[in-house]
């Protein structure tokens, strides 16, 4: 037998953490479940899922394990639209996409009614300001509908509505449209190579190998001179001079928080005044103010962005915690404790949500084990007493007693 030490070390209870989304975060036990937590870290719906959406207007998306359906819970818990669906998106202006099982997706209401008839191959985006972009079956054309399932244009592509405005396009012409459908300004393919929906009423644009921004009337108000460009968050932008230096751009244009690759290696976008960065000479993450200022210490395994002022990360112990915009610890989230004993050709592993439960299974593996190696001794003690009277005539064999141990 080898000798017993067990070998002991602690992971997150959960193996990932999300963002908060009205309040809730889901969270992904080590049985592969997914369930939610709140902002106090307690865990409001026990993880019983194989995924789950954020949640939305109150609803969230989930996957049941058994029948791989998905159906809709609120924050309850409670299923409130039966699993029967073989996709699900997030609810948005009342409504949420789903897929039948006939691989066609509709819209349903939250009482998981269909107000429209209409079926359609693909659903692109989601209601936003009155209508969703999706494509009919047999067509390669993006479609906006309204809530009525009324088609309102087809376009070779097109993006979502933002604030009153989309970009669509046919084979010659980019143009911007506002609800109406009507295009108040209009581009000719060969003078941009791409032409992004809008955020924060500038459009991201690809021009050969660079990247700038256009106004809704197509006037290039930051010069396309950048290598690459993300679009506009929380009023900056994350953009590329080379491959030595990116940085962010405001809307009016200035240059802003620029970083070369020996600080950090990688930069994201702003969410909530914080952007998550990564450190160049530790790997770990910390957080930039939009001065550049490394308000938040580089010192995360890993980090994501703010929401609802809390931002997720895990320190170098592996441990999940959600941080303020101060970098203050607010939720930490609890550990599950391990041990490990390898005895002979058996391998034992112990777990426990406590350092004291722990204690208490490792006690009851020892005792176990006590057992078993009195009972081998018994056992051979009992065949040696039988070895030795086995040559003594059967009407003077007298059987050796067990010894007393305690």
């Amino acid at each position: 037998m080898n000798e017993i030490k067990f070998v002991d070390y602690s992971q997150s209870k959960y193996k990932e953490i999300g963002t908060f989304f009205q309040g809730l975060a889901k969270v992904k036990n080590r049985q592969n479940l997914y369930g939610f937590i709140n902002k106090e870290g307690k865990e409001v719906i026990t993880p019983a899922y194989l995924d789950t959406r954020e949640f939305s207007e109150g609803l969230s998306a989930v996957q049941d394990p058994d029948s791989f359906l998905w159906g809709f819970i609120n924050k309850k818990g409670e299923l409130v639209i039966p699993y029967q669906y073989r996709d699900a998106g997030c609810f948005s202006e009342g409504y949420a996409s789903v897929q039948l099982t006939n691989g066609n997706w509709i819209f349903i209401n939250k009482d998981g009614l269909r107000d429209f008839s209409g079926e359609y191959a693909e659903v692109h985006s989601e209601f936003s300001e009155g209508y969703a972009l999706v494509r009919l079956n047999g067509k390669s054309e993006k479609t906006f509908i309204d809530k009525r399932g009324i088609i309102k244009g087809s376009y070779k592509n097109a993006t979502h509505f933002s604030n009153g405005l989309a970009v669509v396009e046919d084979d010659k012409n980019y143009y911007i449209i506002n609800q109406n459908f009507y295009p108040i300004s209009t581009k000719n393919k060969s003078e941009f190579s791409k032409i992004e929906g809008n955020t924060e009423l500038l459009f991201l644009t690809k021009n050969f190998n660079c990247y700038g921004f256009l106004t809704e009337q197509f006037e290039e108000i930051i010069p396309i001179d950048f290598e690459k460009a993300e679009k506009f968050s929380d009023g900056m932008a994350k953009v590329k001079l080379s491959s030595n230096w990116e940085g962010y751009v405001t809307r009016k244009g200035k240059i802003m928080a620029f970083s070369n690759n020996y600080q950090y290696e990688e930069l994201n976008n702003f969410h909530q005044g914080l952007a998550r960065v990564k450190s160049a000479a530790t790997y770990l993450y910390g957080y930039i103010n939009k001065k550049g200022e490394e308000t938040i210490k580089c010192e995360y395994e890993d980090a994501m962005e703010f929401n609802e002022g809390l931002a997720g990360v895990v320190d170098t112990d592996g441990v999940f915690h959600y941080i303020d915009k101060y970098g203050k610890k607010i939720i930490t989230l609890p550990q599950m404790y391990f041990s490990t004993l390898e005895l002979d050709d058996k391998i034992i592993i112990l777990s426990a949500e406590s350092k004291e439960e722990l204690a208490v299974k490792k006690l009851q593996v020892l005792s176990s084990i006590k057992s078993e190696i009195i009972q081998k001794v018994t056992d051979v003690i009992d065949q040696l007493a039988y070895d030795e009277t086995s040559s003594i005539p059967e009407s003077h064999y007298t059987r050796v007693r067990k010894p007393n141990i305690e």
